[in-house]
Formats: structure tokens, sequence, C-alpha cells
């Protein structure tokens, strides 16, 4: 009996002090499917993988049954897929190989172009001074994009987001831009012109909240746009951490490119047509 008094009181006063006391292991199992099983462990590591800014909300427990129910219902379809012999079929070992590629390629490129980036103060205004026209009063669009390499796959991900996917988790697991991958895939609020003359065209050519395709040189783009605002003339300090932002990505795409030559100047390329 005293025993079990003085374990009441030390977690009492840990409580008090503000030291969480955990009386769930990580190994409980929160769900069984079938011969399957969903641990509270596997549960935090996937609530880890969203934004930081999602933190405050799985403290809820609404939130997190809400990835529990999408953890089962993934657990459902895979057991599914299993049954049906999916990995298999020809279709996924294509599907797999163009991911392998991809992951590869981002890869690749984040460990020769991934050094750190700056840019100076007066490397800002001299951005700020020279393009006008992005700043002065005038419509601006929110806008984020996926990047993958195949027109399929655009396709795919443009009707999962029309039937409520969420993009910012899709932008995370499917583009291969590795500049915004990692913020939802958000280009940030642009004026027309801004963009490439492909995205601008997405970005500028829809209404909010709808999701286009574009195509560019990298490869295809599911755009969408987020919001829309009309707004007053900007000043420096307004956007310039905007500003830092965009000329970041510049020197990360200067990097990549100055790369790219490299390799060619010292690698034996030879075109076997002149036009195709």
């Amino acid at each position: 009996m005293k025993h079990r008094s003085l374990k009441f009181s030390l977690a009492f006063f840990l409580v008090v002090l503000g030291i969480p006391v955990f009386a769930d292991s990580p190994n409980d199992v929160l769900v069984r499917i079938g011969s399957k099983t969903i641990t509270r462990k596997a549960l935090e590591e996937r609530l880890r993988t969203y934004p930081p800014e999602y933190a405050d909300s799985f403290r809820q427990s609404g939130a997190r049954e809400k990835v529990l129910d999408e953890m089962i219902d993934e657990e459902l379809l895979l057991q599914v897929a299993q049954r049906e012999g999916v990995e298999r079929s020809d279709d996924f070992k294509r599907q797999l190989e163009r991911a392998k590629r991809d992951l590869l390629l981002a890869t690749v490129i984040r460990q020769n172009t991934g050094a750190p980036v700056t840019v100076s103060e007066s490397e800002m205004r001299q951005y700020y001074q020279e393009n006008p026209a992005l700043f002065k009063p005038g419509e601006q669009r929110l806008v984020a994009h996926i990047l993958v390499r195949y027109e399929q796959e655009a396709r795919q991900i443009q009707r999962l987001l029309n039937n409520g996917a969420d993009f910012d988790k899709l932008a995370k697991d499917k583009s291969i831009d590795p500049n915004f991958s990692t913020n939802g895939g958000r280009l940030g609020w642009v004026s027309k012109g801004q963009l490439d003359p492909e995205l601008d065209v997405a970005a500028y050519g829809t209404d909010k909240g709808a999701v286009s395709i574009a195509k560019s040189r990298l490869g295809y783009h599911v755009v969408k746009v987020l919001d829309v605002q009309v707004r007053p003339g900007i000043s420096f300090s307004q956007v310039q951490a905007q500003i830092r932002d965009t000329l970041i990505a510049k020197k990360k795409q200067t990097l990549l490119n100055d790369y790219l030559n490299g390799l060619k100047k010292n690698s034996r390329i030879i075109k076997e047509v002149n036009q195709i």
C-alpha cells in the first residue's frame, strides 16, 4: 500500500514540475487489421512527417484520430494490393523504376549542389530596384506546384487533389523539386509575368482553388492557385524575406546548371542525329 502511494506521489510531483509522465508504451497496439498492427510508435512517427505548424492540432485527440484512420485506410489498401499481386504487375514495376529514377536524381542533385547559399541585403535591394513591376499595386496569386517527370503521374495527382487529397503531403511525397517540395510546393505570392511562361499561364489562367497542369523543360507541374489578392504597392521591408527566397532559389538553380555544364564538359556525348 505504501509503495502504491509513493508511486502516485512521484507521478503527481512530476506533473506539477511539468515533466510528462508516459503511461503508454510506444509499442502499444492501437489497431489490429487482420494479421497487421498499428502501434503508438508508428502513429507518432507518422505525425512527425507533417510540417511543424501542425504540431498544435495534433495535441487534440480528434486530429490524431484522423491520422490513425488514414493509416488504417492505407493498410487496408496495402492488404488488397498484396492479395491481388500488384507488385508483380508490369505497370507497378514501370512506376517503381520511375520513382527510383526520380529519387536518384533528387538525391544526387541535393548531394552535389546542396551547399549553403546566402544572399546579401545589397543583392536584395538591387533585385527590388530592378523589378519595380513586381512590387507596384496589382493582383497577386499564392501559387503552389508539384513537379513530376511524367504527364501520366501529373494527371493522377490532379485527380487525387480534385478528390480532396492534401496538397502539402503530395508535394512532400511526389515532387522532384528539391527547392520547394518541403514547404508544400509553395512558390509564394506572385504577380503576372513573374513565373516562367508555362507556369504563368497556369497560375493566371485559372480560378482560385483550381488545379491545372503545365509542362516545362523540367517536367510536368501540377499547379494550384491557393489564394488571390489585390495588393497595394509593396515596400522593400515587406518583401525582403520573399526576395531572399527568390534569390536563393535562383542561386541554387545556377549551382545546378553549373554542375550539369561541368558534367557535360567532362563527358563524351555524341548526338547520333542533328535534328529530332
